[in-house]
């Protein structure tokens, strides 16, 4: 069968249908982890029976441990679950994968299985077989609108409130990563205590991320305001940050604005992936540009990455022209 979506995994959950056997694997860990509660939810609603009825086999004796546990029957209850963390199985070819394998296609009853990875090369006999008999799903990051929506969500249940647009607005200036949103709105939510979560409230708890700091850096410089954009660019490199990174993120948001100025914003935000907020300032920030100015910024950008790479230009040397030049200049 082809891989299912969370969406669709989620709807069959809320109806009791676990599968026998299910594969979660990519870069969101916190989705992981949501979907491996919401099957035991499902598998073992009542919380006494999950002492002796649910197991958790991390790395190490992997299959071994696995195969035990799912011989074992379920012990005053209608079913197991066992869970597998990081097995490797589905990363790289070796005996102990193609023996996981063979057992997924001849599951004893009353057992259901989940297996959570990092990686699933698409290749590999064991994901092609999981695929046949395994629910599957990609745990990717969810676009940013998505993400904004249920961080919106996710502060209204701890009782204190995000607007669309402040969720847009924390989406963007917060770290990347469903398990540090998660803890920043924790963290935001504790501290508004009841009251609406404001703008302000995310400036002064969240931590800046190198991608919001080249925002505020692009805007800078398409308000021509060189000073502010160079000694944003200045607190980067005290916080150690790559200049080869900030010119390839400077790029993006030239890339961003120039997609802005051709498309409209709402070709934007679907090729891109952003949230309205961030498709808004960056359109503000084409206004300032003529087109072939964006385009030549691109040409510049990679001009530049590809002379620091080379080792033919210091990257923060190169990167403080490049801010200088784009700081100062008059649209054409």
């Amino acid at each position: 069968m082809p891989e299912m979506s969370l969406k669709e995994i989620r709807e069959t959950l809320k109806r009791g249908a676990a599968a026998p056997l299910y594969l979660f694997y990519g870069a969101e860990n916190y989705l992981k982890e949501l979907y491996l509660s919401r099957i035991l939810d499902a598998v073992l609603p009542d919380k006494t029976q999950r002492l002796m009825n649910y197991d958790r086999i991390r790395e190490g004796g992997v299959l071994t441990g696995f195969i035990n546990k799912c011989e074992s029957a379920p012990f005053m209850a209608e079913r197991r679950l066992v869970a597998v963390k990081n097995s490797g199985f589905f990363e790289k070819a070796s005996a102990d994968a193609e023996k996981c394998a063979a057992y997924a296609e001849n599951m004893p009853p009353g057992v259901t299985v989940v297996f959570i990875e990092e990686k699933a090369d698409k290749r590999l006999k064991t994901y092609k077989t999981f695929l046949k008999a395994a629910v599957c799903a990609d745990c990717k990051t969810p676009p940013a609108a998505e993400l904004a929506n249920w961080a919106a969500r996710t502060a209204a249940g701890l009782g204190s409130p995000m607007s669309r647009e402040t969720a847009d607005y924390f989406v963007c200036a917060a770290p990347r990563g469903m398990d540090a949103l998660s803890a920043e709105i924790m963290k935001l939510a504790g501290y508004a205590s009841g009251a609406e979560i404001t703008k302000g409230d995310i400036d002064a708890l969240t931590p800046r991320t190198a991608e919001s700091r080249v925002f505020e850096l692009t805007e800078a410089l398409s308000a021509g305001d060189g000073a502010r954009a160079l000694t944003l660019f200045g607190d980067m490199m005290a916080l150690k940050e790559s200049p080869v990174m900030v010119i390839a993120l400077i790029e993006r948001q030239f890339r961003i604005m120039l997609a802005c100025k051709s498309g409209g914003g709402s070709g934007a935000s679907s090729a891109l992936g952003l949230p309205p907020f961030a498709v808004r300032s960056a359109e503000k920030s084409a206004g300032r540009f003529s087109e072939e100015r964006l385009k030549q910024a691109l040409r510049d950008c990679l001009r530049l990455d590809e002379a620091v790479k080379s080792g033919r230009l210091d990257g923060e040397a190169g990167a403080e022209a490049l801010i200088a030049q784009y700081s100062n200049f008059t649209k054409r």
